[in-house]
């Protein structure tokens, strides 16, 4: 699935990896997935919703931002009533200064930014994916949520907190029951194991175990996405967290498509089915990528 069984670890936030359309969603909650497992159906049904809200696959979705997602994150994306509603769930909003220049700061705690032409006012400290609780400008000149400003590049941990320094803006991500180690190379939410390590990344119950920057470390998969165990790759690949192991997500060419009025892609190593009109869409269209609509 990646380079690196922890790749994911650095923070990144749900506005950056979508393209947000706030008109693309309808109307209604519920509960159309097909799939096995309570768990696993209703991170399907949120992936749905968010990745539909921003026109971006579902399967990508799931691989880059669920991470991000708490239970309650998600209770609140599943019972939203439209797009609105969801991507309020992650303290956004639509803004109407247009979408003429850079990424701005409103105020303190206020990014003022585009996504897909479409102006979002994002509150840096209503949803802790962010990276953030400020609106701090970069060193480029242009704004995004973090902690504070930095001087030199880095990751480190403080406590069960990553800190990652980037173009002037510290962003911090808590990896709470994740832990946070130091690495050689940097910081991970992640459990430290062994200061020596070799082979490919396994499976140790639901705990997935892999080499980061000549170190091993453990990540509890149940803490790092809902409902998700660790399990091994189709053809007996690497271990990654997910929910099954009959389908590989290739972000490049995930491989979503519709099936009438649902639609079908790749939850992290399971194939699922979200009918898109039992949660509030008027079907699954295929235009960039496949999704409700």
């Amino acid at each position: 699935m990646s380079a690196s069984a922890f790749s994911w670890s650095k923070v990144c936030t749900v506005a950056s990896v979508l393209s947000l359309a706030a008109a693309a969603c309808g109307d209604g909650g519920g509960d159309g997935a097909d799939g096995d497992g309570e768990n696993g159906d209703r991170v399907a049904v949120a992936t749905v919703k968010m990745a539909s809200c921003g026109m971006v696959s579902p399967a990508a979705f799931a691989a880059l931002s669920l991470p991000l997602l708490d239970p309650e994150d998600l209770s609140c994306v599943i019972g939203a009533e439209d797009c609105v509603e969801a991507v309020a769930c992650v303290g956004m909003r639509v803004g109407g200064a247009g979408c003429a220049g850079p990424d701005t700061c409103i105020d303190e705690d206020t990014l003022s930014a585009c996504r897909a032409l479409v102006p979002y006012e994002i509150d840096c400290s209503a949803w802790r994916g962010h990276g953030g609780p400020a609106c701090v400008e970069r060193t480029d000149g242009e704004a995004r949520c973090g902690a504070s400003t930095c001087d030199v590049a880095m990751e480190t941990c403080d406590g069960t907190v990553l800190l990652d320094c980037r173009e002037g803006v510290l962003m911090e991500y808590d990896c709470r029951d994740l832990e946070c180690s130091d690495t050689p190379e940097g910081a991970e939410c992640a459990s430290f194991s062994a200061d020596t390590c070799e082979g490919p990344a396994r499976c140790d119950g639901d705990a997935l175990v892999a080499c980061e920057s000549g170190v091993e470390l453990s990540r509890d998969c149940a803490a790092f996405i809902d409902g998700a165990t660790c399990v091994t790759e189709a053809g007996g690949g690497e271990a990654f967290c997910g929910f099954g192991s009959e389908c590989d997500v290739d972000i490049g060419d995930p491989g979503d498509t519709c099936e009438g009025t649902s639609v079908r892609f790749c939850l992290l190593g399971r194939t699922v089915t979200v009918d898109c009109t039992e949660i509030g869409f008027a079907g699954c269209a295929t235009d960039d990528t496949a999704g409700c609509r």
